[in-house]
């Protein structure tokens, strides 16, 4: 399923609580059923720390279990530059998911 989130949120920026939990629970009602999901940022323009911080901290804490089945079905495609620093910002900052982001094996298409 490819995600296209500048049409799915009808927004150029992400930064928004309600938008991430939103996201959340699409991502986590399809890699429980271990369908992949393209997260298409074609549009975005930023993207806050916050928003992805609640996506994958939700996302992880919910399926902390079977992290290892889930990894390698969420991939993100037209990420910018700085999309990418700020998952790795969050990666090294923010040890809690940091840690469990990198089983997630997200590819970046």
């Amino acid at each position: 399923m490819r995600l296209i989130l500048k049409k799915l949120f009808n927004t150029s920026v992400l930064a928004s609580p309600a938008k991430a939990m939103r996201l959340y629970k699409i991502l986590s009602l399809r890699v429980k059923n271990g369908k992949t999901v393209n997260l298409d940022f074609l549009g975005i323009q930023a993207t806050t720390i916050a928003f992805l911080y609640i996506v994958f901290s939700n996302l992880i804490k919910e399926c902390q279990k079977n992290i290892k089945e889930i990894k390698g079905l969420i991939y993100i495609s037209n990420a910018s530059v700085s999309l990418m620093q700020e998952i790795e910002y969050l990666k090294e900052n923010y040890k809690q998911v940091g840690k469990k982001i990198d089983p997630l094996k997200l590819s970046f298409v």
